[in-house]
C-alpha cells in the first residue's frame, strides 16, 4: 500500500487514504470491512478515520513544498480479524501500524468502552499550486529624474 494518489480521484485526499486503508484490509484479511465508528459495525472490521498527524516539513529552495500528513484510521473488529491484519501489516511493512492504545477519553468520546484496537497511518500529500510568474518580455528600462528639494531645515 502507498500513498493514495490525490489528483486521480475526485473524493478528495482523506477520503481517498481511507478508501485505501478499506480496500487493503478486505484484501489482506478477506473479511467484510465497513467505514463506521467502532461499535456500530454489525461484524467484520469497521475502520474509523480519527486524526491527522503533520509530517515534518523539508524545507528546499522551493518557495511551496507539497503539504505531506498521515491520517490515522481506527481499526476494530475481533481479536482474529484484527490478529490477521496485524500480521498482514507487518509481513507488508505498510501500513505503518501504532499500537499505542487509545485515552480513555477518546473511547469516551467515540461512545463506547475501550477494546483491542490497531491504528493505522497512511500517508498523504498535497501538492501546493506553483505560482504563475509572467515571463518578462520587454527590456528593463530605468527613467532618471534629479532628486527635488525638501522642505524644511536638516536634523542634527
Amino acid at each position: 500500500m502507498t500513498a493514495p494518489d490525490q489528483q486521480a480521484t475526485d473524493e478528495g485526499p482523506l477520503a481517498t487514504a481511507t478508501s485505501t486503508v478499506v480496500a487493503w484490509l478486505k484484501r489482506a484479511s478477506g473479511d467484510a470491512v465497513q467505514i463506521a465508528p467502532p461499535g456500530t459495525a454489525d461484524e467484520g472490521l469497521s475502520v474509523w478515520p480519527l486524526e491527522l498527524q503533520s509530517e515534518r516539513e523539508l524545507r528546499t529552495h522551493r518557495a511551496l513544498e507539497p503539504l505531506r500528513l498521515r491520517v490515522r484510521h481506527l481499526v476494530t473488529g475481533n481479536a482474529a480479524m484484527l490478529g490477521k491484519a496485524l500480521v498482514a501489516a507487518t509481513e507488508a511493512g505498510e501500513p505503518a501500524v501504532d499500537l499505542t492504545p487509545l485515552s480513555p477519553e477518546t473511547w469516551l468520546a467515540l461512545g463506547c468502552p475501550p477494546r483491542t484496537a490497531l491504528l493505522f497511518d497512511v500517508p498523504v500529500v498535497i501538492a501546493r499550486p506553483m505560482p504563475q510568474i509572467p515571463v518578462v518580455t520587454e527590456e528593463l528600462r530605468l527613467t532618471i529624474s534629479p532628486k527635488t528639494p525638501s522642505e524644511g531645515g536638516t536634523r542634527r
